[in-house]
């Protein structure tokens, strides 16, 4: 990626003379999360009614990213066809379906599913970003063998005051889909009639005060107010986002155009962030710095703040790393 078209202006190398250190937090725009799930479910936490004998596990886990419009499950409320589904049979045929049309419509951004996941085990995977529009995570997965209990997150949202956080840990708690009436670790039972709201699982099998793990949700790499390819450097690459894009009106908080504040504006407020953090970060491998200009040269980067507007730069492009399935792929 190179610079093209610049101007000489002394007041911006004043402003790109300025260093700062930068904080280890993602202010807006989009993200990515590393997820550790965890189950300690066992006879050493449930003595005497771990069900050793019959298999028991965490059936295919889903995960969906959304707005703040969007609920795929909550506590209170009468389980979908698709929850329904997923909890007594673990089943994710009407799931797929419901978060295709979500993404279709806007109120989600992604989804994808995992394996199965056994009592003592853990597994980490790296998701698709999560983004200021789509903040919310809701997870699901059918205890096996049971009637209708899951556990699963409803809604979690990753950021605090707006910032999102380096590390979420959660319990796993057990969901009573409110769909089958029976209370012992096999499928199906009578139903429920009328059907009950979802509610957190109580029982002698199963006490609501005793999780049966943990969802670990990290930042993949702690990110750095201005490092906007999220490579753990700030310098020529993500300053060519915002100059590709100035002075433009962009979706709020897309920082692949350049809008690091989230006002829907690149502009000097967005290029501060930059300068203001400038070759803060672990620097790329050498064979990476082919276009990255001397500290001393930096400074000459200033041709033209104040006739940018007057002279479009051009920007290639930079390509999207995707880690996780989308709904429309089903799983492998």
């Amino acid at each position: 990626m190179k610079l093209h078209g610049w101007f000489f202006s002394p007041v911006m190398v004043l402003v790109l003379s300025f260093s700062g250190t930068g904080q280890a937090l993602a202010q807006s725009g989009t993200v990515r999360y590393d997820i550790t799930v965890a189950n300690t479910w066992s006879e050493a936490t449930h003595p005497g009614v771990f069900p050793a004998n019959v298999g028991p596990h965490f059936s295919i886990m889903a995960f969906l990213a959304h707005s703040e419009q969007y609920t795929l499950w909550a506590p209170g409320q009468l389980a979908s066809p698709a929850v329904k589904q997923m909890a007594e049979t673990g089943d994710l045929i009407k799931y797929q379906a419901d978060a295709q049309a979500a993404i279709s419509a806007g109120d989600a951004s992604w989804s994808w599913w995992n394996f199965l996941t056994n009592p003592s085990t853990s597994w980490t995977v790296t998701l698709l970003d999560m983004d200021d529009t789509h903040p919310l995570l809701s997870i699901m997965s059918m205890i096996g063998p049971s009637p209708d209990w899951f556990v699963g997150v409803s809604g979690l949202d990753l950021r605090e005051n707006g910032i999102w956080r380096n590390k979420v840990v959660v319990d796993i708690f057990t969901y009573d889909a409110g769909t089958r009436s029976a209370e012992a670790f096999e499928l199906f039972g009578p139903l429920e009639n009328p059907p009950k709201p979802i509610s957190l699982l109580d029982n002698v099998l199963l006490p609501g005060n005793i999780p049966l793990g943990s969802f670990t949700f990290e930042l993949a790499t702690p990110f750095l107010e201005g490092d906007m390819d999220h490579d753990g450097f700030v310098g020529i690459e993500d300053l060519n986002f915002v100059l590709g894009n100035w002075n433009q009106t962009v979706p709020a908080g897309n920082q692949v155009r350049g809008d690091i504040t989230g006002d829907g504006f690149v502009g000097i407020e967005d290029l501060n962030l930059i300068l203001g953090n400038w070759n803060a970060g672990t620097p790329p491998p050498p064979e990476a710095l082919s276009n990255v200009p001397e500290p001393a040269t930096a400074a000459l980067l200033g041709f033209g703040v104040f006739m940018i507007s007057r002279r479009r730069l051009t920007y290639p492009g930079k390509s999207v790393r995707v880690s996780a399935r989308l709904a429309s792929q089903g799983p492998d």
